[in-house]
């Protein structure tokens, strides 16, 4: 089992390596999903893979963010010196990064990111397909998915185990960059989770409660770590890279001591409450819990009153720099030194099993005094910036022979540079370790028009089916099959959207959906779903939702191989739809954005369950009186928080800037008017009538500016 440490800087991986990491993941200049970290140089991150390559430790590298059509190249191209280095593998969340990088670089593992979004078996091997070796599974999952995940792919997985988490399913959260242009999947969330909110309760709609209800407590799983060991993970992963490095030295300590402790079976497994509370004094919130993995959810994970972190142990602190992070590992050499009049002289190192031998310039007789041994041995031992420390030399010294010191001193550092690419060569890799790459053309190439109109209410679905024409196919929520008969609309004209969260529990449900409604297609918002559909034998029923992301045109045909149609994503502006949009693409025009999908319930936490089993709306209000739509999905138990405010594109349609032939209209909590006179305005819009817009409020979204 391995122990994954973060670190923000150099400084940071330093104690993390010190303290017993296993291995260490880090991000460079860019495509790191901690953008606000310190992060590290080029240089540094080099330095990083050689000094873990030589004490038996891993390296891997965050390229967890979307990435645009236009840094393709650039991101590929970032790589590159790291893999020749000997990186160790990559944490990607990017669909068609993730394909490009199997191809170009063969001999890097690729470990698919807990920003992809993977619940079960389903999602798993659809990266195992991609060529991901290791999955980072959501951290809502319980230890019995964990392991049916394990058992059932093969692959390896890495789960979190301690440090801050979201109160949305990682990747499926627009809530920063939809209100603040800060994206969380461009590594820039502003933590608006973090913030006060009243929660109105959904049976009675004038109670409310304030308080943090999207603040998660931060994870401590100290307790668990049997049963951690015992189902199998493979990696723990400490959560922090925006933390201080005492932070991540201190942290891999105890999880190191404890991981040792259980695996030492002479030994009693018990954890000290005194580590717990030091554990507690080092930038953890004010109340801790273990996280999903014997809990499904509830409100001892939130941190209603506060989501503050407490105050550092300054003595504490003290004492983790000064045995962490004020030293670094030296591997001991032994040198020979050869010097005679007339002769080329010579520096030989030993070191471990390696030796190195160098030759430098012919010795000259001494003019004045010779150099001495003393001098020699002064200028070789000097070795602050590398990898070594001096344990033995033996010079052999004619004592009448001269040479410079600046000439010694080049010597040695040829020498160790030698040295170094001999101790690393089981690891560094050559150019003819890179393959070219060429983009594929996309599986299907569709010209059948699909204008969607989606809804999430029976009073939206009435509204519908009685303007609806021929131009347009209805969508309706798997949530409401049981309140409506969707048989009796024209089914080859109707899709079902399947539930944008999918866990074990509920497979046999989803597949009886997809196996009695002979529909026309269904909409995925995860890839447990697409990959389930695909086995199915329903690859041509597939519309992907706008959760899986084609943000460049390598995703959008990796997408194009598991489904019809693709829902492009919010976050992209007018410029980078163009730049990847196909006939197989829909965009969104009009509807609310949802900005998060939550394993927590609002609801449960602010009020208790309604244990009613039915779906509808509640609300929350922010600082400012923002009212925030939140759809309770109770078949399938999760949240979907939607923006205040509609999207509508209608404008770039109508002055030509967003010419498609295919559209979705998402209906969330609008009345059965609004549905009607909305659907209503859109028909005259896309048939290219004047129309009045039915409501004064909206907003264009991303369309303009897209996210940074």
């Amino acid at each position: 089992m391995e122990l994954l440490s973060p670190a923000g800087n150099y400084e940071s991986f330093i104690g993390a390596i010190n303290a017993g990491a296993d291995a260490v993941y880090l991000a460079g200049s860019a495509y790191g999903a901690r953008a606000y970290a310190d992060n590290f140089s080029d240089d540094e991150i080099i330095r990083a893979i050689n000094y873990a390559h030589l004490f038996n430790k891993k390296v891997y590298l965050t390229v967890n963010t979307l990435v645009k059509e236009k840094e393709i190249n650039d991101a590929v191209s970032f790589v590159k010196p790291f893999y020749l280095a000997g990186l160790d593998g990559v944490i990607i969340q990017d669909i068609g990064l993730i394909k490009i990088f199997s191809k170009v670089y063969p001999k890097l593992e690729l470990h698919a990111s807990t920003q992809c979004f993977i619940t079960g078996v389903n999602a798993a091997n659809y990266f195992k397909d991609l060529g991901c070796v290791r999955v980072v599974l959501a951290r809502e999952l319980g230890l019995d998915e964990i392991v049916a995940i394990k058992k059932e792919t093969g692959l390896e997985v890495e789960t979190f185990i301690h440090g801050s988490m979201c109160y949305s399913y990682s990747g499926d959260c627009l809530f920063s960059s939809c209100l603040g242009g800060r994206s969380g999947n461009r590594g820039r969330c502003a933590g608006p989770c973090r913030l006060s909110y009243d929660v109105y309760n959904a049976t009675n709609a004038k109670e409310h409660k304030d308080g943090y209800f999207l603040s998660m407590k931060d994870q401590c799983t100290l307790n668990l770590i049997p049963k951690l060991v015992d189902a199998g993970i493979d990696s723990l992963k400490i959560e922090g890279r925006m933390k201080k490095p005492e932070y991540s030295a201190f942290v891999t300590s105890i999880y190191r001591k404890y991981i040792d402790l259980y695996n030492d079976k002479s030994k009693t497994f018990k954890v000290d409450s005194k580590d717990l509370d030091k554990l507690k004094s080092i930038y953890l919130r004010s109340q801790i819990q273990e996280g999903y993995y014997e809990r499904l959810k509830g409100k001892e994970m939130i941190s209603i009153d506060s989501p503050s972190y407490n105050g550092s142990d300054d003595a504490l602190m003290g004492k983790i720099r000064e045995k962490y992070l004020e030293d670094t590992k030296k591997i001991p050499v032994s040198m020979y030194f050869y010097i005679s009049t007339g002769n080329r002289i010579c520096l030989s190192i030993n070191c471990r099993d390696k030796y190195v031998s160098i030759e430098g310039v012919e010795a000259t007789k001494a003019q004045n005094a010779p150099i001495s041994d003393e001098t020699i041995k002064k200028s070789l031992s000097k070795l602050g910036d590398t990898f070594f420390c001096l344990e033995s030399i033996t010079i052999d010294n004619d004592m009448d022979s001269f040479v410079s010191v600046g000439l010694l001193n080049d010597l040695r550092r040829r020498a160790c540079a030698e040295l170094l690419n001999e101790l690393l060569s089981d690891y560094t890799r050559s150019l003819n370790d890179i393959n070219s790459f060429e983009e594929e053309k996309p599986s299907y190439e569709s010209k059948e028009k699909c204008c969607i109109v989606n809804v999430t209410t029976k009073d939206q679905f009435n509204a519908v089916i009685k303007i609806i024409d021929s131009n347009f196919l209805l969508s309706v929520s798997s949530d409401l099959l049981n309140d409506i008969d969707i048989k009796s609309y024209d089914l080859n004209r109707t899709i079902i959207e399947l539930p944008h969260v999918l866990r074990k529990h509920n497979i046999k449900k989803v597949c009886d959906i997809v196996t009695t409604y002979d529909v026309a297609y269904f909409i995925c918002h995860n890839f447990e779903e697409v990959y389930l559909l695909k086995n199915l034998g329903l690859l041509s029923k597939i519309i992907a939702g706008p959760e899986i992301y084609d943000w460049n045109k390598e995703a959008a045909t990796v997408i194009s191989n598991t489904s019809k149609y693709s829902i492009l994503p919010y976050e992209l502006s007018g410029h980078e739809i163009k730049d990847v949009i196909s006939d197989n693409s829909i965009i969104n025009v009009y509807g609310r954005v949802p900005l998060m999908v939550s394993e927590n319930c609002v609801q449960r936490t602010a009020f208790g369950c309604k244990k009613d089993g039915l779906c509808g709306f509640s609300h929350i209000v922010d600082r400012k009186n923002v009212d925030l739509p939140v759809y309770l999905s109770c078949n399938y138990c999760y949240n979907i928080i939607y923006n205040a405010i509609r999207t509508s594109l209608h404008e770039f349609i109508i002055n030509g800037k967003l010419k498609s032939s295919n559209y979705i209209l998402s209906f969330t909590n609008e009345s059965y008017e609004e549905t009607s006179d909305v659907l209503a305005f859109y028909k005259d819009v896309l048939d290219g009538k004047n129309a009045r817009a039915p409501f004064m409020e909206y907003t264009k979204s991303y369309y303009n500016k897209g996210v940074e």
